[in-house]
């Protein structure tokens, strides 16, 4: 009997080894497991702030771009303004005398219809 009881204590001593070794091997997975999730964490840490600086500096290149854009406008109606100047500036004198003279004419012509249409009505009445 106590051969037998000694066979057994044996052989739970066996299991028992068995089981801290799993349990150990198992211990050993979690810990590589939790040593990944922590290099993922860190690297879903590192990509989110690259993100957050690309997003800035997106913003910050969009910002320069407008302000490039309005630069440009304001360039634009520069050199339009200056065109405008230069043909005033190279404008013959008979060619200012012309549209002076023209421009009275308009004015007399618009004068002239006037005046017509009140003689008109005043013949009108009567």
């Amino acid at each position: 009997m106590l051969e037998s009881s000694y066979h057994k204590e044996q052989k739970t001593l066996k299991q028992c080894k068995a089981k801290i070794n799993e349990i150990w091997e198992k211990a050993q997975n979690v810990r590589s497991a939790v040593r990944m999730a922590m290099q993922e964490v860190d690297k879903i840490g590192d990509l989110k702030k690259s993100v957050d600086e690309e997003q800035a500096k997106a913003a910050s290149r969009k910002e320069e771009e407008k302000d490039k854009m309005a630069k440009i406008e304001t360039l634009k109606e520069e050199i339009a303004d200056a065109k405008r100047k230069a043909d005033e500036a190279n404008e013959l004198e008979e060619e200012t005398e012309l549209r002076r003279k023209n421009k009275e004419w308009e004015d007399l012509m618009k004068r002239k219809e006037e005046q017509d249409e009140k003689l008109l009505a005043h013949k009108t009445e009567q």
